[in-house]
């Protein structure tokens, strides 16, 4: 029977009773991986096998090992800047929407920063649909945030289909 336990960052296995090679008794193994990466940038796995002999002292045996994991490059390094950069530009700009429904205060610094922000990136989309915003009550639904949302995510799919259109190794059919 095997369970699969998450303590503290770590992965605990534990595996049926098995005998030791040329050996009587039972054998219960506990693998466990560490959830964190050391400062070399490796993943620590260390395997233990408890049992008892045939003269029924019990017996541990330990084996560790070390897994590398390198840091991204090249093409990944440049995705993953990417994605943080427009994940950023769409959190400003929902920031934005939803400060403008709540009637925000401008006079807060934090929401005369969104909107500060923001507004470099809805300025381009302002006079193209007819209404740029509705009003109701002090809130105010800003269509042109919306339409920037929309464009900015469907600009940064564009950068990620022209990223897998010039991809070295496998064809991606998705």
């Amino acid at each position: 029977m095997d369970n699969q336990v998450d303590v503290d960052r770590e992965v605990v296995t534990q595996a049926g009773a098995t005998p030791f090679e040329g050996e009587q008794g039972t054998e219960s193994v506990r693998t466990v991986r560490s959830g964190g990466i050391t400062p070399a940038g490796q993943e620590t796995s260390r395997t233990v096998v408890q049992g008892y002999s045939p003269t029924g002292q019990e017996t541990t045996r330990i084996a560790s090992h070390y897994v590398s994991r390198p840091r991204p490059q090249g093409e990944e390094l440049v995705r993953r800047i990417i994605m943080l950069v427009a994940g950023l530009i769409q959190l400003v700009i929902v920031a934005r929407i939803l400060l403008l429904l709540a009637d925000a205060k401008t006079t807060s610094g934090l929401v005369a920063a969104v909107y500060n922000v923001s507004n470099v990136l809805v300025t381009p989309f302002d006079g193209i649909l007819q209404a740029n915003a509705l009003k109701s009550a002090g809130s105010v639904l800003d269509l042109s945030a919306i339409l920037a949302l929309v464009v900015w995510t469907v600009i940064e799919m564009v950068i990620f289909w022209g990223m897998n259109i010039f991809r070295r190794g496998q064809p991606n059919i998705a």
